[in-house]
């Protein structure tokens, strides 16, 4: 059952038995591990609530590409050109292009993922994780290798010991920490979109530390550690910018062969494909988080690149009470609708109780450009630094 109050939207609410709906979940998912097991792999895992990271820890079995045919050639071809053009609408400020982004990239996500084949050897090792994917959908990793050892322990990772930045911005750091996740995740997508401005960061990443013999010069994890915004914050897996990744990282971790066999393996892609995979693991490599144990030591730098990438947050980021209105005093929520509505509609709101406050406060800057300080303009930070 789906539980409304009076001033909710046809589409607010919630489910009111979560076991329920827990069950369901898992019952989706166990059906749809039932016919892969038929398929021959070692052993078939149900994750409803896989993270990313987790999959990391796992080998890859050795894999075989077989070629497209003609049609799905073409049809890869056609939805790469309609992707890109989405994207460059929605940066446009064309906000009702999500859904349709996330539809194309599910696609060519298949359609890649269809020229890989396992020999059944490989499969009498490998296995596969079914888990829920950020639209209901069912997401499937097959060829995966059970981690032998656990990762070394970064403990005393040199960032982590330094000292904490001062935080000089006007909300608590939680607020700061989340809002930088979705500047993180926006940056990361970017980033995996534009391949040769990839390896100029990674270039600049790599003669900082060959030349100036450690000195700490890029917002870019070039040990290579992987910075997951998602671990930050709740809503950036369910954002703009998080759902095009997901659904490459899935396409790419497919393709993936084992360790020993990678540099053949690279080797062997196609010059643009080659690309796209560097732009996809710099982007991943992004630090833009801010706020309690995640402050970036160079966020100068990240601003830096940020207005680089033509990073316009307004394209990738609305004020929702989830992810800001909710978090903040009422007297911030009363200045974000004087400076993104007007100083009127701030007035007729400032006597509202603080959850009434930010559901009416949504309402009024979903169709406004208002952001937080912390998320605009970063070419005029960098000219101001």
């Amino acid at each position: 059952m789906i539980v409304r109050d009076l001033f909710d939207a046809d589409d607010d609410g919630y489910f009111s038995d979560s076991q329920l709906l827990d069950r369901l979940v898992f019952e989706k998912l166990d059906e749809a591990a039932h016919a892969i097991r038929e398929e021959g792999w070692a052993w078939v895992e149900v994750h409803p609530d896989l993270e990313l990271a987790p999959l990391s820890q796992f080998g890859r079995a050795k894999t075989s590409e077989r070629p497209l045919s003609e049609e799905d050639e073409t049809k890869l071809a056609t939805l790469s050109e309609c992707y890109d053009e989405l994207v460059a609408a929605l940066q446009d400020g064309d906000e009702s292009l999500g859904s349709e982004i996330d539809r194309v990239a599910e696609e060519i996500a298949a359609i890649e993922s269809s020229k890989i084949t396992w020999p059944e050897e490989e499969k009498a090792r490998a296995g596969v994780i079914v888990s829920l994917g950020p639209h209901g959908t069912v997401d499937v990793v097959r060829g995966l290798l059970r981690p032998e050892a656990s990762r070394p322990n970064e403990a005393n990772d040199e960032q982590r010991a330094a000292k904490k930045r001062v935080n000089g911005n006007a909300y608590a750091d939680s607020v700061v920490l989340d809002l930088s996740a979705h500047k993180t995740a926006a940056m990361r997508e970017l980033l995996a979109q534009q391949p040769a401005l990839a390896l100029l960061a990674l270039l600049h990443a790599l003669a900082g530390h060959l030349f100036y013999r450690g000195a700490s010069t890029t917002c870019l994890r070039i040990t290579a550690s992987a910075v997951s915004p998602e671990d930050a914050s709740a809503s950036v897996a369910e954002s703009t910018a998080g759902h095009p990744f997901a659904a490459r990282h899935a396409a790419w971790i497919a393709r993936m062969p084992e360790p020993d066999g990678l540099w053949d393996w690279l080797m062997q892609l196609s010059p643009e494909d080659r690309d796209q995979l560097l732009a996809h693991c710099v982007g991943m490599t992004v630090d833009a988080l801010q706020g309690g144990q995640w402050n970036n030591l160079n966020a100068q730098q990240a601003d830096r690149l940020a207005a680089a990438l033509g990073l316009d947050m307004r394209a990738w980021w609305r004020p929702t009470r989830a992810n800001f209105l909710g978090r903040v005093t009422k007297n911030d929520i009363v200045t974000a609708v004087s400076e993104g509505v007007s100083q009127q509609a701030s007035w007729r709101l400032a006597g509202l109780k603080k959850d009434r406050l930010a559901r009416e406060a949504e309402k009024l800057l979903a169709s406004s450009n208002w952001l937080p300080s912390p998320l605009r303009d970063f070419s005029s930070k960098v000219a101001q630094a």
